[in-house]
Order: structure tokens, then sequence, then C-alpha cells
């Protein structure tokens, strides 16, 4: 096989891993394109754990890419899931093999009946964070592209040249964007 591009497609990168010499390239060109947005995604959904989350999921994608026997067709989808599911995982209280014991939260360990509480506020919260995402899409749609730019992870100098504003108004209207969306999820979860 020919050492991996920038062109490579995601396929071709995931049947690269494990089965030639070119494995460690195939995988840092993955983790170069979707690291930052994973990120974002991570600390929008689980910001208190979203570097460990983040860490857990390509060591996991690492693994079974190394292993898997079939064609991976939509890496982004499947490594963004398997995120998404450890930080269900952990809200449940599971342990993640990267994450220390001292890191678990006390509450977690406690009882089921704590873990289905957390659970269902983690659920809460996220529909309420839909909502409100609505909301200040349909009110301040130039806040609503600042925040989408913010969670995808985009550079605020290149997010803001996009818009067409400066970058002291792109941070102004990220700011606001992100305090409107906490008042409007506190008010909706009270």
């Amino acid at each position: 096989m020919l050492l991996p591009s920038t062109e490579t497609s995601d396929t071709e990168l995931c049947a690269c891993i494990g089965r030639s010499e070119y494995s460690q390239e195939a995988f840092g060109l993955l983790h170069s394109r979707y690291h930052r947005n994973l990120v974002a995604f991570a600390k929008a959904r689980f910001p208190q754990y979203a570097d460990d989350l983040c860490q857990e999921a390509w060591v996991r994608a690492y693994k079974f890419l190394q292993k898997s026997q079939q064609p991976m067709t939509n890496f982004r989808s499947w490594l963004f899931t398997v995120l998404q599911n450890l930080g269900i995982g952990l809200a449940r209280g599971k342990k993640l093999s990267s994450i220390p014991e001292r890191y678990e939260p006390e509450e977690n360990i406690a009882s089921p009946e704590t873990r289905r509480i957390e659970t269902e506020t983690i659920q809460e919260r996220e529909t309420a964070m839909r909502h409100c995402q609505k909301a200040l899409a349909e009110q301040k749609p130039e806040w609503h592209a600042v925040i989408l730019a913010f969670v995808a992870g985009e550079k605020p100098e290149e997010a803001a040249g996009r818009l067409g504003i400066s970058r002291d108004n792109f941070d102004q209207r990220k700011k606001r964007a992100l305090e409107a969306l906490q008042k409007c999820v506190e008010s909706r979860l009270e």
C-alpha cells in the first residue's frame, strides 16, 4: 500500500490500520481529521470528562480497527457513536479503562437509584438544550451561527472571517449566546 495522504478516504485509512507498515500514519490522519470535532462534541455533552472520553474513544477505535476484518464505511459516525455510548455508560456508573478510579463520582457509586436519576437528568438537560438551541436559532440567528462554529471546533478567527465579523464580535456573540443558552436550559429545568 502507498503512504496515506490527506486525500486518502477514511475507509482506506481504516483498512491500513494493523495491516500495513503505515498504520500509525493512517491513524494519525484519522485523528487529525476528527479530533477537534470529537472534543467539541464531548465537551458539549460531557464537559467534566470530555478529554478522558475522547482518549478512550480513540483507544477503542485503534484496537477495533486492528482486529476488524470488515471495511469501515463511516468512521466518523462510528467514532462519535462510540464516544456517545462511553459518555452514557459513564453517566450510568460504568468505568472507563483510561479513567483512574479516583475520578469516579461518588454519587455513581452510591446506588442504582442515583445512577437512574443522573441518567434522567442528563436526558432532561439534552432535551432542554435542543429546545433552547432551536429557540436561539429562531430568535438570534447570528448567535446561533457562532454557537454552531464553536461546537464544531472551528477556529474563532476562521469562523469570524466566514461570518464576516471581527474576532472580538465573534467572542462577544459567543459569550452572550452561551449565557442565553445556559439561562434558557436552567429555566426549563426548574
